[in-house]
């Protein structure tokens, strides 16, 4: 009977280190799991997070830097030529006048009045125009709509005079369509450039739907370039481009520019004749009808 207690204690005491044991166990190893989970959240929050940034920042940056503006910084050409153009003659070479910042503009009256972007202009001290003969001609800001990117310039030279009665083109007030085929004229250099393309989207940059997308070369020194349908007659402006490309080109709808015209007050109205003297020639008859009325914009 003795024997039999003691074997049953003994049982009894095995039992119950068994089940500390078991205890012990548990209690150490549920803890460790669950705060591996709450690290393992932590990581893939914290990774999720990164990559959401990355991506957003990226976003950012391409929306940021996707509208580029096409007046030429001569200043900074100046400045990275210096070294060339001084080794050449061991002096600076100058221009018959020179200029920070470059773009392109058209007149609509004899006595000179310059239609061109506003952001080319709106820095300046001093404002020159030259036609495609190389003549220079002072110049200064008559009329401007800052939020449509607009100036009107008024030759201010007494020798002055384009001897035209009639613009040889109209002035569209309404919207080319798409895939409509349109071509320009302007300095990206110092003579006079022709580029052609087509109407390739119906909005402009921000989805400005007073402006176009344009699949159509375009280089710093448009800024400011009329654009015409294939008839010769102006339905748009360049105004910029979608960076790192070289056809996606914005441009204003006349429309703008028409009702910045017509916003003038009474004594300062520009009264301009218009015609479609181009409707039925070929194009290069229509660019050598145009080109003495498509001038460069030179700003200090």
């Amino acid at each position: 009977m003795k024997k039999s207690k003691e074997n049953a204690f003994i049982k009894n005491l095995q039992e119950v280190t068994a089940t500390s044991k078991t205890k012990k166990k548990k209690s150490i190893s549920f803890p460790y799991l669950k705060w591996s989970s709450v690290a393992a959240a932590i990581l893939l929050i914290g990774l999720s997070s990164l990559i959401t940034w990355s991506i957003s920042n990226k976003t950012q940056k391409e929306t940021t830097h996707q509208y580029l503006q096409l007046r030429k910084d001569v200043e900074n050409i100046k400045k990275s030529q210096y070294n060339i153009v001084k080794s050449f003659n061991n002096k600076e070479r100058k221009t018959a006048w020179e200029s920070k910042f470059t773009g392109s503009g058209f007149n609509i009256h004899p006595e000179g009045y310059i239609i061109t972007n506003y952001h080319v202009v709106e820095e300046a001290n001093e404002i020159m125009v030259e036609n495609f003969q190389g003549e220079y001609y002072s110049a200064y800001i008559a009329a401007f709509e800052a939020a449509a990117d607009i100036a009107i310039l008024k030759i201010n030279d007494s020798s002055f005079y384009q001897d035209f009665k009639t613009l040889p083109f109209k002035l569209e007030k309404t919207a080319s369509k798409l895939a409509e085929p349109i071509f320009s004229l302007g300095y990206p250099l110092e003579n006079i450039i022709y580029h052609e393309g087509y109407v390739s989207g119906e909005l402009g940059y921000a989805n400005n739907t007073n402006a176009y997308l344009l699949e159509i070369t375009s280089d710093p020194g448009q800024s400011g370039a009329p654009v015409f349908n294939k008839e010769g007659n102006l339905v748009g402006m360049i105004t910029g481009k979608m960076e790192n490309t070289s056809g996606k080109t914005y441009a204003i709808h006349t429309e703008n520019i028409l009702n910045l015209l017509n916003s003038l007050p009474e004594e300062n109205a520009i009264i301009y004749k218009e015609s479609a003297k181009l409707k039925n020639l070929d194009r290069s008859q229509q660019v050598q009808e145009l080109r003495s009325f498509i001038y460069s914009i030179k700003v200090k």
